[in-house]
């Protein structure tokens, strides 16, 4: 029995045990950003198809039929390869771009503000 109960008291100290809320939130918020990475690519993978598909179609009609937007068709392609190489880095990266703009107007318009009121 002794050593059974040695054997037990080896393995529960040698199983890492963090059950607090903020090791928890990190792992979950972890998680959250892979399986959002992933969400992101599939829907540049699926932009990219959507593109390929108007551009084939346009250029296979000559002309006939329903008109193909060029336009969205590039944009979707561009989009789309950028989701799919990019993931959640690229979308992080374009908000990290957005914050920074806010918070320079906010440095620059707010004193602006204080001086005319």
């Amino acid at each position: 029995m002794d050593v059974l109960n040695s054997m037990a008291l080896k393995v529960m100290t040698s199983v890492p045990m963090s059950w607090d809320l903020g090791s928890f939130l990190q792992n979950a918020a972890k998680t959250l950003k892979t399986w959002g990475g992933y969400f992101i690519i599939l829907i540049g993978v699926v932009m990219v198809v959507a593109s390929v598909y108007q551009i084939a179609k346009g250029l296979i009609s000559h002309g006939r039929g329903p008109g193909t937007n060029w336009a969205v068709a590039i944009a979707l392609l561009i989009l789309g390869g950028a989701f799919m190489t990019g993931g959640f880095a690229f979308v992080a990266n374009i908000a990290g771009g957005g914050k920074k703009t806010i918070n320079d107007l906010g440095q620059t318009v707010i004193p602006m503000l204080q001086i005319i009121f």
